[in-house]
């Protein structure tokens, strides 16, 4: 059973860092940043987030004007961003497996 995603099982939690995650035509240094960026109602402030560290890239997501229907989107775009990090990264997903 895994209890936290340290350790062995860290590869699997959005902070793994660096591991690059291409998402919405933008290369990001980690899932976690590829995620907030998609938080940014405006398209071109995403670019900010490529080279942040997950803990900045969080403290950012917190304080840029948010899409609209944010809510309603989140948990689907969660979904496309750790699937994209698993594609691009065959042996995070052999691992995963």
């Amino acid at each position: 059973m895994i209890r936290s995603f340290t350790g062995e099982y860290e590869f699997l939690s959005n902070y793994y860092d660096p591991c690059p995650v291409t998402y919405g035509g933008l290369t990001y240094r980690n899932s976690e940043a590829a995620y907030q960026a998609q938080k940014c109602r405006h398209l071109g402030s995403r670019g900010m987030f490529s080279r942040l560290s997950p803990d900045e890239a969080k403290r950012l997501g917190k304080r840029v004007p948010v899409v609209d229907r944010w809510d309603e989107r989140k948990a689907e775009i969660m979904r496309e961003v750790v699937h994209a990090k698993f594609e691009q990264h065959p042996e995070l997903t052999a691992r995963l497996i």
